[in-house]
């Protein structure tokens, strides 16, 4: 049996493989095409397999006060993905990533604090440790002094993403998977009602999407 720590470790890794696979993809399609429009797709599709899960496995739909939970996390969370993809498309993918993930960690620690009790020492080295790590990589050069210069979307997308498991952890008290779902649902309706009364966004173009692998540099089929 594997014990309930070395678990909780196991699926961290396993979710910051995912979300970090996720960031890559993300900020690559946000070079290529509108950082709304490459969010909207991602929430849109992300929750067709979640629905599935939460219809065979979720239980029973939970009470208000969770839904209202997820629904804010949905909101923040789609916030820090759009200042994290933006962010990844005018910055230092190795730059912007750490510090999201950084502040991300941080501020629900933080926050945490006020209910759980406060960090231990241990933690609050950890704590230390990762706001040096935020202050290496805002230098790009070696006698460059202290910034934050060009670090304002990371850490706006680190705080929403830290506020994002903040709700959720609030909400999980509910059903899990369908704490997911409506989290991605308000996503999905925060993006459409902006994508449908902001200004008008460009669509990826066809050459943007994945291209048959047999066909040729003139987009042609061989025979």
């Amino acid at each position: 049996m594997i014990g309930s720590e070395l678990w909780a470790l196991l699926c961290g890794l396993g979710s910051a493989a995912a979300w970090g696979a996720g960031d890559f993809s993300g900020g690559l399609a946000s070079r290529r095409s509108d950082v709304y429009v490459v969010v909207a797709v991602a929430e849109a599709v992300g929750v067709i397999p979640l629905f599935v899960f939460a219809l065979l496995w979720g239980g029973d739909l939970p009470s208000l006060k969770y839904i209202l939970w997820g629904s804010a996390g949905g909101v923040v969370g789609v916030v820090g993905l759009l200042a994290l993809y933006r962010a990844l498309s005018v910055g230092h993918m190795g730059v912007v990533a750490p510090v999201t993930s950084v502040v991300a960690a941080v501020l629900p620690l933080l926050l945490g604090s006020f209910w759980d009790g406060l960090p231990t020492l241990l933690e609050m080295t950890g704590i230390i440790v990762a706001i040096g790590a935020v202050w290496l990589l805002s230098h790009t050069e070696a006698d460059q002094p202290l910034t934050f210069t060009g670090l304002s979307l990371p850490i706006l997308a680190g705080t929403a993403f830290g506020l994002y498991f903040v709700c959720i952890d609030l909400a999980i008290e509910g059903a899990v998977l369908w704490i997911l779902v409506i989290a991605r649902l308000a996503a999905v309706a925060v993006l459409l009602v902006f994508l449908t009364l902001g200004p008008q966004r460009p669509m990826p173009s066809r050459n943007l999407l994945p291209q048959d692998n047999h066909a040729d540099s003139d987009g042609q089929t061989p025979a």
